[in-house]
Order: C-alpha cells, then sequence, then structure tokens
C-alpha cells in the first residue's frame, strides 16, 4: 500500500493522515466482462438466426401490401433487438478494460478519484456490512442511503454501493475500515 499519491488527490486530503491508498485494477470484475461479451454475441445471433434472415428473405418477393408491411415491421423489431445485443456486447468490451480508480482511506472518509472526477463517502455514511474475498481480491462496502421501500408490514433501506475489485492488501484495508466505520458510527442518523 505504499505508493506515490497523485497531485489532483493531495488537495482533497489536506493535512489527514492517510490510511491506506490503492489503485482498483478494474471497475467490474473481469468474468462479467465476459460473461456480458459472450451474451450479447449470443443475443446478436439468437435475434438474426430467429427472425432476421426469415423476413429479409421474404420481403420485397411480392405478395400484398399487408403482408410486405408486416414484414417490414418485423424487420423493425428485430432490428432493435440485434442493437439491444450489440450495445451488451460493447459494454462488456468497454467495461473490460476499464478501471476501478484510486481509493484513499483517511480517519473520517474514503476518497475515490477516477477520471479526474472525485467522490467523497464519510465513514459515518457506511453501514459496517463489508463483504470480501481476499483470494479474488474484492471488497465492497455498503453505506446508508435515503432510499427505503415497504414490502409488506416492514421497511427495508436500499444500500449504496461501493466496490473496488483487483486491489491489493484486502484484508489490511478491511480492518482498517472497519476501525474507521466503528468510530465514526452514528446509530442514531439512519434510524426509521
Amino acid at each position: 500500500m505504499k505508493q506515490t499519491i497523485l497531485n489532483e488527490l493531495r488537495s482533497t486530503i489536506g493535512d489527514e493522515t492517510i490510511d491506506f491508498y490503492v489503485f482498483a485494477e478494474r471497475k467490474v470484475p473481469r468474468l462479467a466482462s465476459i460473461f456480458f461479451m459472450f451474451f450479447g454475441i449470443f443475443w446478436t445471433i439468437m435475434v438474426l438466426g430467429i427472425g432476421g434472415f426469415d423476413f429479409m428473405e421474404k420481403f420485397g418477393a411480392g405478395g400484398d401490401s399487408f403482408y410486405n408491411t408486416m414484414n417490414a415491421f418485423m424487420i423493425m423489431v428485430s432490428g432493435i433487438f440485434v442493437l439491444v445485443g450489440i450495445g451488451i456486447t460493447i459494454w462488456g468490451v468497454v467495461s473490460f478494460f476499464q478501471n476501478g480508480g484510486h481509493f484513499v482511506g483517511t480517519p473520517t472518509r474514503l476518497i475515490h478519484y477516477k477520471n479526474g472526477a472525485t467522490k467523497i463517502y464519510p465513514w459515518v455514511d457506511f453501514t459496517g456490512n463489508v463483504d470480501m474475498n481476499p483470494s479474488k481480491r474484492y471488497i465492497t462496502f455498503f453505506l446508508h442511503s435515503n432510499r427505503k421501500v415497504e414490502k409488506g408490514a416492514n421497511m427495508y433501506m436500499i444500500c449504496d454501493v461501493i466496490n473496488l475489485f483487483s486491489v491489493d492488501d484486502i484484508l489490511e484495508i478491511e480492518r482498517i475500515s472497519r476501525q474507521r466505520i466503528t468510530e465514526n458510527k452514528d446509530s442514531n442518523k439512519f434510524a426509521f
């Protein structure tokens, strides 16, 4: 965790001590990116195989205008589904190469810096729930939010999520984060 801190982050951090500084190599897990690439390709091939080629063959073959109009409509619908498949594939390829940004933990907040944009999360906003897997090198933090959903007689809060994928020293980050969340916890802030 001994890395050189970016100059853009120095002004944001100020005089605070740095508990940890890591670079998340990935925005999403590699397996998720690969899944979306293959799913998008599969989706596109299936739509073209089931509907696209059949309608292209019959379109313009003659016949009444109702038949041609319905074929044109089905070609447009197939085209929309093909565009969805291509979009899913492109998202998978782009997410495969995106990094997660820089994360800095201080005694009062977690700072996330990526592509010139800085997001600051005070430790008081964290729920204390942390999901991690040191062998897969990821850690997920859950934050309180103001979004609530009612199911039956119960009220549930929908948490915001911060993911750090492909990060080194997961156990050390988890230990420091739990300590800071406990120190800054306000139990009355999110009672409902």
